[in-house]
């Protein structure tokens, strides 16, 4: 049995790579990709459930592959091909952000610095694209939560090396939630008409049902499920079959990482949220002598599988300085600018609303139902418990 679930995990991860050359953005293809990367991870964990001690050489050779194409996902294609085979994961939006930063045209800010862009041809061309890539990173991360562990160059002997393993699935994870959101909320910049217009309806919309309902001695909660009910007005149908809504996709992308970093943080994980990662440090390179680099990732600091204060110096030092190259610096600092991102986001569209249907600013900004700024604050609650204030704000 074991030799039809490596061969059948064989064929997902090839096929999946081979979709991912070709022009994925219809739906046949997208489901397509997206099955073959969930078979993936089913198949694994259907492997790894098995004890046999009489497992073949071949069945474990697939599961190496597979194991070392989830470390290497996240990093930039390397000379070997069967080592690329899932980097198109975060490949292809990467690259669909550069597209949105080189063709995208500024507009008139909202405040100093507020970046937004304007509606621009290029998202209906992108829309698709960007829809594949976030179906792809939505399955990455489902399926990562099968992943108990991942090696790494050095064999784990103690305790803090274990630990180590058990971190890497999480932070492959958190970088995937992270380019999603980052994604999402560069879609929603570059769809700024679009968002402006949808927001500026749904709020006059809901002042006239809440004048409506005073009139006739009904009742209307302050919890913001007005807007719930004019998401079927007859403006929402005409945008349903074109108009995708990058404003909520980024938004519940944004609470998700904002969650998980309080998790993080809570759980005494806090150098999944502050680790420089380089392909070094999880892969074996020729000619890379690790034993130095891994005694420094192995004190006794860390014999409890637990952060400490050490982690406030090295966030400083993510927080200083951009690791260019290889590295993947400092998530909880991405998380940090992705805030101020989407603050600025719901400004420029408070902005745009009518002064006598907008309400207040500081509400408005916190997303809706306050649901980005509740969370923003239960993070930023659980920092301030390990961190310096002054640290935070460097």
């Amino acid at each position: 049995m074991d030799d039809c679930v490596a061969r059948l995990l064989n064929g997902y991860l090839h096929g999946f790579h081979t979709i991912s050359l070709t022009d994925g953005t219809d739906i046949g293809s997208r489901r397509a990709q997206t099955n073959c990367l969930n078979g993936i991870f089913v198949a694994r964990s259907i492997l790894l459930s098995r004890i046999d001690p009489n497992r073949s050489k071949e069945v474990e050779a697939v599961l190496e592959q597979v194991n070392l194409n989830l470390l290497t996902a996240m990093f930039s294609p390397s000379s070997n091909s069967q080592l690329n085979l899932l980097t198109p994961i975060f490949q292809q939006p990467r690259e669909l952000l550069e597209t949105l930063r080189t063709t995208a045209r500024p507009m008139v800010s909202c405040s100093c610095k507020a970046r937004m862009i304007s509606l621009s041809p290029t998202i209906n061309l992108l829309s698709h694209d960007a829809i594949a890539a976030l179906d792809a990173l939505k399955v990455f991360v489902d399926g990562l939560a099968m992943v108990e562990y991942l090696a790494g160059p050095v064999v784990a002997r103690n305790k803090a090396q274990k630990e180590g393993n058990r971190r890497r699935p999480i932070r492959l994870a958190l970088e995937a939630r992270v380019l999603a959101a980052d994604l999402g909320m560069s879609m929603a910049s570059t769809d700024f008409g679009a968002v402006k217009a949808r927001s500026v309806n749904r709020r006059v919309d809901v002042k006239q049902e809440v004048r409506e309902k005073d009139f006739n001695n009904g009742e209307v909660t302050g919890d913001g499920r007005g807007f719930e009910m004019v998401l079927g007005s007859e403006l929402d149908a005409r945008f349903a079959q074109d108009d995708i809504r990058w404003e909520d996709i980024a938004e519940k992308s944004l609470v998700e990482c904002l969650k998980v970093a309080k998790e993080l943080v809570e759980a005494g994980r806090l150098s999944v949220l502050t680790e420089d990662i380089t392909r070094s440090d999880w892969l074996e390179e020729e000619g890379t002598d690790h034993s130095d680099h891994r005694s420094s990732t192995s004190s006794s600091s860390m014999a409890d599988g637990t952060d400490t204060d050490s982690d406030q110096d090295s966030f400083l030092d993510s927080a200083s300085s951009d690791t260019g190259g290889e590295a993947h610096s400092c998530p909880l600092r991405t998380t940090f600018r992705l805030q101020d991102r989407y603050e600025e986001l719901r400004l420029a569209i408070w902005l745009s609303i009518p002064p006598a249907s907008r309400g207040g600013m500081g509400t408005f900004i916190r997303g809706d139902d306050g649901r980005v700024g509740e969370i923003w604050d239960e993070l930023g609650l659980a920092l301030l418990k390990v961190y310096d204030r002054s640290i935070l704000l460097s």
